[in-house]
């Protein structure tokens, strides 16, 4: 038996974790460096993928059917060392770390310009809570092709945060989340967020200078505007057809596929399951002997069981537009994601939170304030346990 029987499937999840702990190589399902390499040879398919999991046949190829930037990163370094000599999985921790740095940046930027009362200590125990207290740490270490995605997004939504904080043209924003959508589409509710930092460092709440709005949002909206129709081009040269994104014929989860086939990809149909794996389901604690103790079970858990400081986010309320554009976008994010048609599957807790870690961030930034109090320590080491054991 071959580490990648263990890996994709053809042993039960509670028999892998020794091949998921010491797992170095690229693995079969990252296909972004295949795709940078296909870029390269002027084709949007892939030949000969050695696992078609997950990728949409059309006309007799195989495409990624997920937004192109990872790809479209990796050109350069798959142009200088080849395909072969990109180890995804390197590339994952490298942006995992790159992630958390990020991360500090942003907290550090907010409490600089008096968005939060942190002090530097508590930023990196923010930071800590980001990096190991939520799957953001499980992201980092796969190197598979959604988890890639999910650490891209993270990327351009952190540096498009600072930009906005720092006061930077508004064009340079807008460019960083539009990168993000070429990346994950549905994290759009953020552009909220960002105008409502841009509100906050403009007016005292609830006073809005209309017109210097208004411009700021047309600087922000051509460069997403731009990426937007980047992303529908590439769709239409792949499909044919501007608006499909591939998911629909996917040659993915027998299941998952027939409910975006009858459903869509966002429908009340998937809300019931998506709140069950999102708040509501726990890890569970084998006593049988058979298998490591610690099972968090292939749908992943709670957001509040992955990252119990998130009870701190209750404290995050004040009146003023950076929070109240915070929270509108939070809310519209999770929202969305109640209604997708799949809950992430493969994972230690519910990943697709990360859509929106960064607004999450800082509001458990107001939520905790100027110090880290005994109990929001402990919860983050609490985390911090729940999450280790789990990627194990």
């Amino acid at each position: 038996m071959t580490p990648y029987d263990l890996w994709y499937g053809r042993v039960g999840w509670g028999m892998c974790k020794r091949d998921r702990v010491y797992r170095t190589d690229t693995p079969r399902k990252s296909y972004w460096d295949l795709l940078a390499n296909a870029f390269l040879n002027g084709q949007l398919y892939l030949n000969n993928p050695p696992t078609t999991h997950d990728l949409t046949m059309y006309n007799g190829k195989w495409y990624v059917p997920n937004p192109p930037l990872p790809a479209i990163l990796l050109m350069p370094v798959v142009a200088l060392l080849g395909v072969e000599g990109v180890n995804m999985t390197i590339v994952s921790a490298l942006l995992g770390a790159l992630n958390a740095v990020i991360v500090y940046l942003v907290l550090q930027c907010a409490s600089g310009s008096g968005m939060t009362a942190c002090k530097r200590s508590t930023n990196l125990w923010l930071t800590a809570v980001f990096a190991l207290s939520t799957n953001h740490i499980w992201l980092a270490t796969t190197g598979q092709m959604w988890f890639i995605s999910h650490l891209v997004t993270i990327l351009f939504i952190g540096l498009g945060t600072i930009a906005v904080i720092q006061g930077k043209p508004a064009w340079v924003s807008g460019l960083m989340i539009g990168l993000a959508v070429m990346t994950r589409p549905n994290i759009f509710p953020l552009v909220i967020f960002l105008m409502g930092i841009y509100l906050w460092k403009a007016t005292p709440f609830p006073e809005v200078e209309w017109g210097k709005a208004v411009r700021w949002a047309i600087g922000f909206g051509i460069p997403v505007l731009i990426c937007v129709f980047m992303e529908l081009l590439y769709n239409y040269l792949r499909f044919e057809d501007w608006f499909n994104f591939g998911y629909v014929t996917i040659n993915g989860a027998e299941s998952i596929v027939e409910a975006v086939q009858k459903y869509g990809m966002f429908h009340p149909h998937f809300l019931r399951e998506n709140f069950e794996v999102m708040f509501l389901r726990m890890p569970q604690i084998d006593t049988t002997g058979e298998r490591f103790f610690f099972q968090p079970g292939y749908a992943g858990y709670s957001i509040f069981a992955m990252t119990p400081a998130f009870i701190y986010l209750i404290r995050g309320i004040k009146k003023n537009w950076w929070v109240i554009g915070d929270w509108v976008s939070v809310i519209l994010t999770v929202g969305l994601l109640l209604l997708y048609h799949n809950t992430g599957a493969e994972q230690v807790g519910y990943r697709y939170i990360q859509d929106a870690i960064i607004p999450l961030m800082l509001l458990l930034g107001v939520g905790v304030g100027e110090k880290p109090g005994i109990l929001f320590t402990l919860l983050t080491i609490l985390g911090v346990v729940i999450n280790l054991l789990s990627t194990y």
